[in-house]
């Protein structure tokens, strides 16, 4: 993809997220070919946003949903602006179409790995981590319905990304059994999904893992303080509307707690992220 395409689609995708407003896709003559393409977009599109990264996240870390969205594997994407909030927190949400619900195992690192030639071991990733939280992200994006577009574009829009509210800090993540651990996501206090640690690439801590190798391949790193979100740990979608309140329960790793309130549109919008 040439420099101008990537910034042909990265104002599109500027655009509506300024006008809080819904596309069904890019044009055929700026759309991603593949996840390079896609993230030259996404690159692109941070430019114009001009917001700092406050960290990191993941999607489609499950094979079910690379193959639901065309993608050869995980992908990644950047928290910006005030992204995070600390549980129990209030969510502004549209109040004319549901958002997508995810509960997060989320690594906050407390060392930098920054890139390098030599990849990353298990062991060494580690031991940059301070601490893991239980988390809900609050997912929107641009797109009209994001099961009806290709997974690039989906990238290209910085991964759909959204808001995350973060549950208290786990220092003892280490002798967890990640992989086994069960969570569950409520709504106005009626389980609507459950799901694992092990949905997210067998342990949260490959995913982690996979993204600092990742990054470090692509000239970039994780930094001291930085969050990572690993993924959606449920077995399915799960969608929630303005009134309703979301406990994500992560079993021995936390609680996070959220309720997502009414905005009017263009409410919220001063950060160019209206849409999350």
């Amino acid at each position: 993809m040439g420099p101008a395409a990537a910034k042909q689609a990265a104002r599109i995708l500027y655009e509506a997220r300024v006008s809080d407003s819904k596309i069904d896709g890019l044009p055929a003559d700026c759309r991603p070919r593949d996840i390079d393409d896609a993230y030259q977009i996404q690159d692109a599109l941070l430019g114009l946003l001009g917001a700092a990264s406050e960290g990191w996240f993941l999607a489609c870390t499950a094979p079910a949903m690379q193959k639901v969205h065309g993608l050869p594997g995980p992908y990644f994407g950047r928290m910006l602006g005030d992204a995070i909030l600390d549980s129990p927190a209030e969510v502004p949400v549209p109040a004319d179409r549901p958002q997508s619900l995810e509960i997060e195992l989320v690594f906050r690192l407390g060392a930098d790995l920054p890139p390098r030639t030599e990849p990353y071991g298990r062991e060494e990733v580690a031991a940059a981590v301070a601490a893991m939280h239980p988390g809900i992200e609050i997912v929107e994006g641009r797109f009209t319905d994001l099961l009806a577009v290709d997974g690039p574009t989906m990238v290209a829009d910085n991964g759909t990304d959204g808001r995350l509210v973060l549950g208290p800090a786990c220092e003892g993540w280490r002798d967890l059994d990640r992989a086994g651990l069960g969570v569950a996501l409520s709504k106005d206090g009626a389980v609507a999904s459950g799901g694992s640690g092990g949905n997210v690439m067998g342990d949260p801590l490959n995913a982690l893992v996979w993204c600092a190798n990742e990054l470090s391949r692509r000239g970039l790193g994780l930094k001291t303080g930085e969050t990572l979100n690993t993924g959606n740990a449920l077995d399915r979608y799960v969608f929630a509307a303005a009134g309703e309140r979301i406990v994500a329960d992560c079993g021995p790793l936390g609680r996070a707690e959220a309720l997502l309130i009414e905005r009017s549109r263009l409410e919220d919008s001063g950060d160019n992220r209206p849409s999350c």
